[in-house]
């Protein structure tokens, strides 16, 4: 795996498609703004089977929702289907904590073994405690078959989003990426790996920062998007796990 592997040529085009609008919500997955009776049960079947392999103590399943791209005008054929289960963190156990790091790797475990579409999107699936923000423009209750927080039609939205700082940010982050790649692969030992795991809480923190502030076209969440979208994330975490493995062994 190439340091050129991380496309930073395709950044703007990547992050223009992530802030272009369409006119409809998805047709396969909306008639007009009212989800569709096969799509609600196809989804709802999913979020029962994910959750009856859980171990979840005396928590039960409040809701399900689909959010995200698919939720809204922004969407593409590429888009993700976010399907998040909503429960109270604390019925399953006194330590929250633990309980979404569990919750967080079944789910992660689970798109991983399953590769479930719906009319081309991949259907990812999130164990979401009931108290957590959520930045999403559009939220819409699976369980009762409403809109929880409507999506804003593409002629509110306007057109001032600054996508070339956005991207000028993606750049900055991708440059620290290749960088840190490549001195993985130099010397993956402890300090190299430390210091990619701050990277990465820097990105993720990027990310969060941005949503709190501006929500979902904050510069920092496009340049996050941005580096998804190109891969540059994935490779960082590959080659982290990588070194480490290296680090581990003898002979």
């Amino acid at each position: 795996m190439a340091n050129d592997d991380i496309d930073t040529d395709s950044l703007r085009g990547v992050i223009r498609r992530i802030i272009r609008t369409e006119d409809d919500l998805e047709p396969n997955i909306w008639r007009g703004r009212k989800l569709k009776r096969d799509v609600r049960a196809a989804l709802m079947t999913i979020a029962q089977d994910v959750w009856d392999d859980m171990e979840k103590g005396r928590a039960k399943l409040l809701d399900v929702t689909l959010t995200g791209s698919c939720a809204g005008y922004r969407w593409s054929p590429s888009s993700d289907v976010d399907v998040h289960l909503i429960v109270q963190y604390s019925d399953v156990d006194e330590y929250e904590d633990l309980v979404g790091s569990y919750f967080k790797a079944r789910t992660a475990l689970w798109d991983k073994e399953h590769d479930v579409t719906l009319f081309g999107h991949p259907v990812e699936v999130y164990v979401q405690d009931v108290d957590e923000v959520q930045w999403f423009s559009g939220v819409y209750s699976l369980m009762h078959d409403k809109w929880l927080a409507q999506p804003i039609p593409p002629d509110v939205l306007g057109d001032d989003v600054d996508y070339r700082a956005a991207e000028r940010k993606a750049r900055t982050y991708a440059r620290d990426i290749q960088r840190a790649v490549a001195a993985l692969r130099a010397h993956p030992g402890e300090q190299e790996i430390s210091r990619v795991k701050k990277l990465k809480a820097r990105v993720r923190q990027l990310r969060r920062s941005g949503l709190e502030r501006e929500g979902e076209l904050s510069i920092e969440n496009l340049a996050f998007k941005g580096l998804r979208k190109i891969g540059a994330l994935d490779i960082l975490h590959a080659e982290m796990l990588g070194a480490y493995d290296i680090s581990r062994s003898l002979g």
